[in-house]
């Protein structure tokens, strides 16, 4: 599920995605930045133990349009 908005604060708009990891993660553009590396591998560390124990998860995405 996909929501574009825009923040009343400072007037930004924004994209929101919500879904399964296996769609969410290769969205992220940004994933050879070291530091997105990083974050996504950790993500998927924890979205593992999660489904282990037998839950499920979903990953939410954002981005600011110009």
């Amino acid at each position: 599920m996909t929501t574009v908005f825009r923040d009343m604060q400072n007037g930004d708009i924004r994209v929101m995605c919500k879904g399964a990891d296996s769609i969410i993660l290769p969205l992220l553009k940004d994933r050879e930045s070291p530091h997105i590396v990083d974050l996504c591998n950790r993500t998927i560390d924890y979205m593992d133990n999660f489904a282990k124990e037998g839950l499920r998860t979903l990953l939410i995405a954002e981005k600011v349009l110009t």
